[in-house]
This record gives structure tokens, sequence and C-alpha cells, in this order.
């Protein structure tokens, strides 16, 4: 299995393990799999969601449940902020065009009487 141990994601992260086995018990999101010894073996996604948590926490200062919400909007609520923008859009240029084929009528009845 290919990955990183904990100890070389805490040395990356400059963090503690139990630091880490923590914000996994509170952001689900978070959740390396497991050899066949039950060691974590981390992605490089959980690697990069780990550098996210922290620069939240660190930087951000957000609190673990600010953290979990803010991760939670941005890995499963984008598909839906996605949808619902191409609908808004759609609807708006459904609707310019319907105002562009009034425009147009009108110019040609205004050179129709010229």
């Amino acid at each position: 299995m290919k990955g990183y141990q904990i100890g070389t994601v805490c040395e990356l992260l400059d963090v503690k393990p139990h630091v880490l086995r923590y914000w996994e018990q509170e952001i689900p999101i978070l959740a390396p799999r497991k050899d066949e010894g039950g060691r974590r073996v981390y992605s490089r996604r959980d690697l990069d969601l780990l550098m996210r948590i922290k620069y939240l926490l660190q930087e951000k200062k957000f609190t673990l449940a600010g953290v979990r919400e803010k991760l939670w909007q941005e890995y499963y609520s984008e598909d839906h902020n996605i949808k619902a923008h191409i609908t808004a859009l759609r609807k708006e240029l459904l609707f310019l065009q319907h105002r562009v084929g009034e425009q147009r009528k009108k110019l040609n009845r205004f050179s129709d009487e010229l």
C-alpha cells in the first residue's frame, strides 16, 4: 500500500500523533485507511486535507466545529452550488435571449415603417 505513515505526516505537519487522531474523530471527512496491521496510511488527499485543517485552525483561527462545517461546505456543497449557479445562469440567458428577440422585432417594425 502506498501512502504516508503517521510519523511521516506528523513530521510534515509538525503536530503530534494524538492531534491527528483527535482531528480524525472530530472531522469525519478525514478517514485514512488502515493497513493489514491496523496502522493508519494517509493518502495524498488525506495529507492535503490535513494541511487545510491545520491552516484553518492555526492561521484562520477556526474552531474544530468551524473547520468541520467549512470542509463540509467545500467538499459536499460544491456540486449543489455549481448546479444551482448553472440553473440561474441558464434562466438569465433564456431571459436575455427573449429580450433580444423582442428588440429585433421592434427594430424590424421600425425599419418597415421607414
